[in-house]
């Protein structure tokens, strides 16, 4: 499977996780210049922002030797942040609104039809 499709099914199974988790899906792929926000849910007035990290399964880590969470550098992850900023300015919510931040691993065997998900919550604030 190419890096392209790995991405996009990771997005699905993350999505179908978040709802089974009680959340609602409101967006995806809010590209700016300078990032983009994967998912943005809702659960109890709450939103959270998703960046989604997915990989084929290879040994115990992800394809490349590394957990896919491990790819969320603090570049990337100041870059999310201004993101947050303008998607709250852009939706008419104050800079007090209630969000959260965080980073969905997909780990996909193939071979198996599995996938591994882990959710780390609360990555910014």
């Amino acid at each position: 499977m190419d890096h392209i499709n790995i991405g996009k099914l990771g997005e699905e199974i993350s999505c179908d996780f978040l709802e089974k988790k009680g959340y609602v899906v409101i967006g995806r792929n809010f590209r700016k210049k300078f990032g983009e926000i994967d998912i943005i849910a809702k659960k109890s007035g709450t939103l959270l922002f998703v960046e989604v990290k997915s990989t084929e399964e290879s040994g115990s880590l992800g394809g490349d030797g590394y957990r896919p969470e491990e790819h969320v550098t603090g570049t990337k992850l100041k870059r999310l942040s201004r993101t947050v900023q303008i998607y709250l300015s852009q939706a008419g919510l104050g800079v007090d609104s209630l969000w959260e931040f965080a980073v969905i691993s997909v780990v996909l065997d193939e071979d198996k039809k599995i996938a591994r998900v882990k959710m780390i919550a609360d990555v910014l604030s």
